[in-house]
């Protein structure tokens, strides 16, 4: 008696033609870091927990740090936080939802592994929400100016 496959792969709402999709974004090569693992260790077995542990200390930082504007600033083109946020609304949930084009969905071993990684995922979204700081207008208009 073998395993039957995982619950995750049934609540997809639409059957797939995934013909020559391939099964991931990035090339098989160890520069692409956390998204490497992510995609080639991690998601062969369909478990996530570096994954899940990444989002973990995102969440942590960002509830306890808030975003800095200039996080990354020295070495990055695009500093503050928002290449984290789209590695997080661009790519893991998109993938984990099976929802993303062009690419394959994410298998699961179990349908715990599926939720775990979605809702450290939107644990991370949760955070930035709650902790977003909205700039000031340039012109700096008064709320009875802007009625």
């Amino acid at each position: 008696a073998g395993s039957a496959p995982s619950m995750s792969m049934y609540n997809r709402n639409q059957p797939r033609d995934d013909g020559d999709v391939p099964n991931s974004y990035f090339p098989k090569t160890a520069d692409y870091g956390m998204i490497y693992i992510f995609e080639h260790v991690e998601g062969v077995v369909g478990t996530y927990p570096a994954t899940e542990g990444f989002l973990y200390l995102l969440t942590t930082l960002i509830k306890v740090a808030g975003c800095p504007s200039d996080l990354g600033s020295h070495w990055r083109l695009r500093p503050g936080c928002s290449p984290y946020i789209e590695y997080v609304t661009d790519f893991i949930l998109p993938r984990a939802s099976g929802t993303a084009r062009h690419v394959k969905p994410l298998p699961f071993l179990t349908v715990a592994d599926e939720g775990r990684l979605t809702s450290r995922a939107l644990e991370v979204v949760e955070a930035v929400l709650v902790r977003y700081v909205v700039p000031l207008a340039l012109d700096r208009a008064t709320l009875s100016e802007l009625r």
